[in-house]
């Protein structure tokens, strides 16, 4: 996909690092990716994510979140 169409179907959001669950946090740290301030969060319809950093037009895949534990926002997921 581009990113336009990304964009487009709203699948994908900025999370600030500070609001991710401890354990993604520490996870960072240990891969010395703790210098991001934000991670792109990709829904793959309803609670599976993708977790990644944007490079350009480059999302360089982090994690694959299959019971969205990374961040866990208010939305109730089915």
């Amino acid at each position: 996909m581009t990113w336009a169409v990304v964009q487009q179907a709203k699948r994908e959001h900025l999370i600030p690092i500070y609001m991710m669950e401890p354990d993604a946090q520490r996870r960072l740290r240990e891969l010395n990716l703790d210098d991001y301030a934000e991670l792109f969060s990709l829904d793959i319809n309803g609670k599976p994510r993708v977790w990644g950093i944007r490079e350009g037009r480059v999302l360089r895949i982090l994690w694959w979140d299959p019971d969205h534990l990374v961040y866990k926002s208010e939305k109730k997921h089915t």
